[in-house]
C-alpha cells in the first residue's frame, strides 16, 4: 500500500455500526476458511481511524495469527485453478456430515433458535451444500412462517436456489407480501439487472476520482440494500431506471456511504459530482430517504 493510499485510509472513520458490519464479515470469512480475504480486510481496517483500542488490538492479534498460520494463503488461492474455495467448502461440509450425525440438526437449531444474525447466516451458507432432500421444504416453511431480517430472507432464497429447489416462496418483505420465484434469485453480482449494476458503477467511477476509499463501503452498502428490497416495489422501480434515474440513485448512494464513513462531503458537492442539479433535488432526496430508511430498518432488525 503506497503512502497516498495510507493517507486516504487514515481519513476514513469507522462508526460503531460499520465496525459491527466488518466484524460479521471477518467471522464469515474465518468460518468458511477464506483466510486470504480475511487478511486483506484486516489490513484495510487497521489503516482506518475510529476503532477503539480493544478492537484494534484484537484485529492486530488476529492478523498476526493468520499471517503465522497461513503465510501463503494469498499465493495458494491465486495459483489454485482446479479447486475453488466453494469446492473446498463442499468437501469440508461433506466431511462434517459423515463424521457427525447431529451436525445438520445443530445447523437447523441454529436457524430456528435464538442464535445471532451472524450464526444464522453462516448456518445457511453451510446448508446450501448439504445433500438432504427434506431441507428444501423445511427452509421454505421457515422463511414463509417466521419474521426474519430482510437480508436473512434473501439469504434463504439464495440457499434454496443453490440447493436446486424449484417453485415460489411467499413472504412479507418491508411491509409487502411478495411471491418470489426461487430460480430467479441473484446469486452473484452479475445476476442483477443491468440498470441496478449501473447505479453502483457510476458511484465507483466517481469514487476513483474523488474518494478512492469510499468505493468499498459504497459497494457493501448497495448490496445490503438490494438484499433487503429484492422482490419489492422499490426493487422493481430500480430495474426500470433510465440513465437519469440511475444518476440520481448513484448520487444518493454516494451520500449515504459518505455520511456513514463521515468523510465530510456536502450534499451540494456530491450532487455536483453526478451532475444532479437543483431541479432534480426532490427526486434525489426521495432516493436518499428510501436508502436511509431501508438500511435503518435493517440495522434495527439485527439489534
Amino acid at each position: 500500500m503506497d503512502e497516498i493510499q495510507k493517507e486516504t485510509l487514515q481519513n476514513v472513520i469507522l462508526l460503531p455500526k460499520t465496525v459491527e458490519y466488518y466484524q460479521f464479515e471477518l467471522t464469515r470469512m474465518l468460518e468458511t476458511e477464506k483466510y486470504a480475504e480475511a487478511k486483506e480486510l484486516l489490513r484495510f481496517l487497521m489503516e482506518c481511524e475510529g476503532k477503539d483500542e480493544t478492537t484494534a488490538g484484537e484485529w492486530s492479534m488476529l492478523l498476526g495469527w493468520l499471517d503465522q498460520q497461513f503465510p501463503d494463503a494469498v499465493i495458494a488461492e491465486q495459483e489454485e485453478v482446479d479447486e475453488t474455495e466453494e469446492d473446498l467448502l463442499k468437501k469440508h461440509i461433506d466431511s462434517k456430515v459423515h463424521t457427525d450425525q447431529q451436525w445438520v440438526t445443530g445447523l437447523l437449531q441454529t436457524l430456528t433458535g435464538k442464535s445471532s444474525f451472524e450464526k444464522k447466516w453462516i448456518a445457511l451458507e453451510q446448508l446450501a451444500h448439504i445433500k438432504q432432500k427434506d431441507l428444501n421444504s423445511r427452509l421454505k416453511d421457515w422463511v414463509e412462517q417466521t419474521r426474519l431480517h430482510p437480508m436473512l430472507q434473501f439469504k434463504v432464497l439464495q440457499t434454496l436456489k443453490q440447493r436446486g429447489a424449484r417453485g415460489k416462496v411467499t413472504m412479507k418483505r418491508l411491509g409487502e407480501t411478495v411471491e418470489l420465484t426461487i430460480s430467479q434469485t441473484p446469486l452473484k453480482w452479475e445476476d442483477y439487472p443491468e440498470a441496478i449494476q449501473s447505479i453502483f458503477h457510476k458511484v465507483q467511477e466517481v469514487c476513483e476520482v474523488y474518494h478512492p476509499s469510499l468505493a468499498y463501503f459504497a459497494e457493501q452498502t448497495w448490496k445490503e440494500f438490494l438484499s433487503c428490497i429484492y422482490g419489492t416495489a422499490i426493487y422493481n422501480e430500480l430495474m426500470e431506471q433510465d440513465e437519469r434515474g440511475q444518476k440520481i440513485w448513484a448520487c444518493a448512494l454516494h451520500y449515504v456511504a459518505d455520511q456513514s464513513m463521515e468523510t465530510q462531503g456536502s450534499a451540494e458537492e456530491i450532487a455536483a459530482m453526478y451532475q444532479v442539479y437543483e431541479g432534480e433535488g426532490d427526486e434525489w432526496f426521495q432516493s436518499y430517504s428510501i436508502l436511509k430508511e431501508v438500511l435503518g430498518q435493517a440495522f434495527s432488525y439485527r439489534s
